[in-house]
């Protein structure tokens, strides 16, 4: 059960409305007549359902007053009569009341009597007792319990009538945080809810009750502070679902707020239950493959609309409400990809954003879309001091070059297939393209495809505090001879080597004025660290997974220590050996030019891609750079 205690006793509660309230009709008892005395005590039974060890176990105060009246059945109706309070005992439980019987009663019988209240209407001896609408107020509490007893009485005996009254109703101290404040001391509260009662009829001739009228419970006057309000409710014993409430203040309406999901409801005793509903924070998370949820503890936040984006294949991400919480949970990702899904849920009056990502380093192998600037060289030279001046013209830059949305079927020229693969190599020191700092890492990816059969060591990283992801394409340039074999395809016999394409800035002509002036990644390239990590960002979007190494104007990743040369592509040359130097360079004519063109250049904002299989692509765009 979701309900609570409530701490510490309540001030005394009036049980009964006076005898002589105009909106109560009792008939005043006649003690004309020899006067019948009545003992009755009120059964406390008021303790909380959950009491915890060390605090007041206390809830629900009762008390006899100078004003209740009790009207008693004798058996089988023969006779009625009132009964008015002439003595209360100090703790208020017991009290002494007189009237009598009419007709006279002539022999033994059993008597039945009931706490008459203003809520209380009598025909003949059928009592309805309607609870339908209430204050909400504590101190009203008592005009809608429903106290019943039973007794015997001999004509004749000293010791009058004995009866002990027992509580028919539950009661409920529930407070609901808004979502707004709004203008209003009082607001109108409708109960609504599955097993809800709001009337009943009781018989007196033979003590007995018929069911209980189901229906909403109307609370006119709930005091409201701020975004706060604490009403007071007398409830019918049993089961309640489901039960929310309507609240109105002047013209604004809130409807539908969960008050408690599931309560079995016993007679004579206090529950208490709170309900937030203010807002919950919006959260981005990402996560490693296994099966995730979030808790917010919050209640009285009911989710009457959920949105996803993306919408297709999107049911692995959901969230649940059950009254006193707000679940989102995922499950396992077991699709071989990362994925990721937005997810936005309401109450009618307040939007929640969860964005989760399921991401891990295992998730990059199979098969990928390599979109790029594909870019041959007119001419080229092994000397360091030669540049290829034509792409100094911004009439060469490829349309579409500083959109960052990766549009399907544009692909700038070059449209590659590679295959990754996750497979552990070797460990190395080098400096990482984005940060400057030199980090030692063993690669975890194998890419197969970026030219011919060439094996491209790469490492994924994926930091899921800081919600970020790398792949980072290893350069070894230490070594003359780290060409390796291609063994199919045009080029099968010969030697590739993957290098970093520099633009080299040392001119300081600002690259807009200039345009892009390239430098070929040669071996004799004078650096002292020639090791390399060239790092690109990894973006999720729905089922869609990119990386990109981007070429702007501000975030150019620079060839470890060199302060002149900014990596601005990849390059794959070809040799006639293991051993890269220029004698060993092949050029696109043929071996022996000396102005022809490098064998392949990927130039520009390099893009792979990947949607995981059986998913529409999700087109994901960026600001320009």
């Amino acid at each position: 059960m979701e309900l609570k205690r409530l701490f510490g006793g309540m001030a005394l509660i009036a049980l009964a409305a006076a005898c002589s309230s105009d909106d109560t009709a009792i008939d005043r008892p006649d003690t004309t007549k020899g006067a019948i005395s009545m003992q009755a005590a009120i059964n406390d039974g008021t303790r909380v359902s959950f009491a915890t060890a060390g605090e007041d176990t206390k809830g629900l105060k009762v008390s006899w007053q100078t004003s209740d009246c009790v009207t008693a059945f004798a058996a089988q109706g023969a006779s009625t009569g009132q009964f008015a309070v002439s003595n209360i005992s100090t703790d208020g439980h017991s009290a002494t009341l007189t009237g009598n019987l009419s007709p006279e009663v002539t022999a033994a019988t059993d008597v039945y009597a009931y706490i008459a209240t203003s809520h209380a209407t009598k025909d003949g001896t059928t009592v309805t007792f309607d609870w339908a609408t209430q204050s909400g107020k504590m101190d009203e509490l008592g005009n809608y319990d429903i106290l019943t007893a039973a007794g015997s009485y001999t004509p004749g005996s000293s010791s009058g009538i004995s009866m002990s009254f027992r509580h028919g109703m539950s009661f409920l101290k529930a407070t609901i945080t808004l979502p707004d404040i709004v203008s209003g001391s009082t607001a109108t509260v409708k109960l609504k809810g599955t097993g809800l009662g709001n009337s009943i009829e009781w018989d007196g001739a033979n003590n007995t009750f018929a069911p209980a009228t189901l229906g909403d419970v109307t609370l006119n006057s709930v005091p409201l502070s701020g975004t706060t309000l604490t009403f007071y409710a007398a409830l019918y014993p049993g089961m309640v679902t489901d039960l929310r409430a309507d609240v109105t203040v002047g013209s604004i309406s809130y409807t539908d707020l969960l008050v408690t999901k599931n309560a079995l409801l016993e007679a004579g005793k206090l529950y208490t239950v709170s309900r937030n509903n203010t807002e919950l924070q919006d959260l981005a998370v990402w996560t490693d493959d296994k099966a995730w949820s979030y808790t917010y503890n919050v209640a009285n936040y009911k989710i009457d609309m959920v949105e996803k984006v993306p919408a297709e294949g999107s049911e692995w991400l959901t969230v649940t409400s059950d009254g006193q919480k707000v679940v989102v949970s995922a499950t396992a990702n077991t699709t071989g990809a990362p994925r990721q899904c937005t997810l936005s849920f309401t109450n009618g009056s307040q939007t929640t954003i969860v964005d989760l990502t399921q991401i891990e380093e295992s998730d990059f192998a199979g098969d990928w879309d390599m979109t790029t600037f594909k870019l041959f060289t007119s001419t080229g030279s092994t000397a360091l001091n030669t540049y290829d001046n034509k792409f100094s013209t911004s009439s060469t830059t490829p349309p579409g070059s500083y959109d960052m949305t990766v549009h399907d079927g544009l692909d700038y020229g070059n449209n590659t297939e590679l295959y990754i693969e996750n497979k552990t190599g070797s460990t190395a020191t080098a400096y990482e393209g984005l940060t400057q700092a030199k980090q030692t890492a063993t690669n975890n990816l194998c890419i197969n495809g970026i030219y011919e059969n060439l094996k491209t060591e790469a490492l994924a990283r994926v930091d899921h505090s800081s919600l970020s992801a790398t792949v980072s394409i290893f350069f070894d340039l230490r070594s003359t001879t780290k060409a390796q074999r291609l063994y199919t395809g045009p080029y099968a016999g010969q030697y590739a080597a993957l290098m970093p394409e520099l633009f080299d800035t040392k001119n300081n002509t600002p690259w807009a004025t200039a345009g892009f002036i390239f430098k070929y990644a040669t071996i004799g390239v004078n650096d002292p660290n020639q090791m390399f990590w060239y790092t690109g960002k990894v973006e999720v979007n729905g089922h869609t997974t990119t990386v990109r190494w981007i070429n702007n104007t501000s975030g150019y990743q620079t060839l470890s220590t060199s302060t002149n040369h900014k990596v601005v592509g990849l390059q794959i040359d070809r040799y006639t050996g293991i051993t890269m130097s220029a004698a060993t360079l092949i050029r696109q004519g043929t071996t022996t030019s000396t102005n022809a063109a490098w064998a392949k250049v990927y130039q520009g904002d390099v893009v792979m891609r990947r949607t995981a299989s059986g998913y529409k692509e999700i087109i994901g765009g960026g600001a320009a750079q």
